[in-house]
């Protein structure tokens, strides 16, 4: 799965349960799972894939 794949499925989940910030939420989540980097940055790497630790 690549960074852009997880926070479009994040977001998603997200959207479905309700949260009216999801986009947001999302990429608070994966930041955090890809060793804490800026949100900025997973726009910079949407291509990469996540390691495994990642997508659990």
């Amino acid at each position: 799965m690549t960074v852009g794949e997880a926070l479009a499925h994040g977001t998603h989940v997200l959207a479905e349960a309700g949260i009216d910030t999801a986009r947001l939420e999302s990429e608070l989540l994966l930041a955090r799972a890809c060793d804490d980097c800026a949100r900025a940055l997973l726009y910079m790497e949407l291509q990469r894939d996540l390691s495994p630790e990642a997508e659990e």
